[in-house]
């Protein structure tokens, strides 16, 4: 019998687990840290896509990443930390985002 690994959706199955109990109770903000980590490129996009779904019933996401591409791809506010300030901007310039 020939070992073949499981899909990659399987491996990370705890992960939609984890996203699942996070809204079930309505909550007013998410925090996700690294919740793409390990994902390939389309099951990542596929989970980016549930959270801005989340957002536009009203629901606020943070998300933590280091993937910046996939990120950029949204269209959304960004923050980064740099030297441990949080900079917005192009310029990476320090201040506050608000929606106009």
């Amino acid at each position: 019998i020939a070992f073949e690994p499981p899909p990659t959706h399987a491996i990370n199955i705890s992960g939609f687990f984890k996203i699942a109990r996070a809204i079930a109770s309505r909550p007013e903000l998410v925090i996700a840290d690294e919740p793409t980590g390990n994902l390939d490129p389309a099951l990542s996009l596929e989970i980016m896509q549930l959270f801005m779904r989340f957002n536009e019933v009203g629901v606020t996401v943070l998300i933590a990443t280091h993937d910046l591409k996939l990120i950029d791809r949204l269209g959304q506010n960004q923050f980064k930390l740099l030297d441990g300030k949080l900079m917005n901007g192009p310029d990476n310039s320090l201040g506050i985002v608000t929606q106009a």
